[in-house]
């Protein structure tokens, strides 16, 4: 795909965010609302124009008056495209309706989430220092571990897999004991960051030495990890502090959004119809479909991870 094909797919979205026009707000700054192009009386603002170019990503400002030039030609060919689907009557279709909806709501309820999200408080220094304090195994007794592992499907129980460790059998032992079994498995060795692993079991393995093999019950399944290496990589809080502001901060946004949604749903007059009048229906803390995915992302290790690996 030519960069100016590419243009015009992405002035998609920004040309059907803004298909009415800028901004005519009192107020609202010049170069929100200020005339790029008309087509066939139609205007193009600057506000389309500067969507269009935060989706290209410009590298410098060397590039930008092209980009410009490239972005307002794509705009007016997407314009070009819309006027003749509306004059085809394809914004009558149903399923094009469909999908102009569900793209409404995703973009209202991501603007709602945003809104909430704003109003979160940062975390003070002394709670950022506390957290830091409360997790040794993740900053001052961090540790990177070299493991061999197991993934094994949750019916096989974590009991079974534990009695075989007990009668001595290691990874090898374990994965012919599988496979003997006709069980699938999955097995990995590499190394892991402390950071990178779910807190609880980044807990069990700060306990562990090498040579130890444990056995983990997660949501997913179970896995069992026998520890070949471990390094010791501390970190200090102001090495981690800003990794560690972005997790607590995740956490409170996540938290905030749970809490707004419970209420929304309390006061919310919900029907089930036909066939799921007949389901009992139970509320459910987590978002609903729609909205779960404009939620701020929950608090994840792998933030924490990535924050120190831009910061170490």
């Amino acid at each position: 795909m030519n960069l100016k094909l590419a243009l015009v797919v992405i002035s998609i979205a920004a040309l059907g965010a803004c298909s009415r026009g800028g901004d005519t707000r009192e107020g609202a700054p010049k170069t929100a609302t200020q005339v790029v192009a008309k087509v066939n009386g139609q205007e193009l603002t600057f506000r389309q124009l500067e969507s269009v170019l935060r989706m290209q990503n410009i590298a410098s400002n060397q590039d930008l008056d092209q980009a410009k030039r490239v972005a307002i030609d794509a705009l007016v060919d997407q314009q070009v495209v819309v006027q003749q689907a509306i004059k085809d009557k394809i914004d009558r279709d149903p399923e094009v309706l469909s999908a102009i909806e569900a793209a409404r709501s995703k973009i209202l309820g991501q603007a709602y989430v945003a809104r909430v999200a704003a109003q979160v408080a940062k975390p003070s220094e002394a709670e950022q220092k506390a957290f830091f304090e409360k997790h040794p195994e993740l900053f001052s007794q961090r540790r990177i571990y070299q493991v061999d592992e197991l993934a094994i499907p949750v019916t096989v129980g974590a009991d079974a897999v534990r009695a075989q460790i007990a009668k001595g059998a290691q990874i090898p032992e374990l994965a012919a004991w599988l496979t003997k079994s006709g069980i699938k498995f999955g097995q990995n060795r590499g190394a892991q960051a402390a950071e990178g692993l779910p807190m609880a079991v980044a807990k069990v393995l700060g306990e562990l030495k090498e040579g130890d093999i444990t056995v983990l019950e997660l949501p997913g399944g179970i896995q069992a990890v026998k520890i070949l290496k471990v390094r010791n990589e501390p970190v200090a809080f102001q090495t981690a502090q800003a990794a560690v502001e972005r997790y607590l901060m995740n956490e409170r946004q996540r938290a905030a959004m749970t809490d707004k949604l419970k209420a929304l749903r309390a006061n919310a007059k919900v029907e089930w119809m036909g066939e799921f009048a007949a389901v009992k229906q139970e509320p459910k803390s987590a978002p609903a479909a729609g909205v779960a995915r404009s939620d701020p992302p929950a608090a994840k290790p792998n933030d924490l991870e990535r924050g120190l690996t831009q910061i170490r």
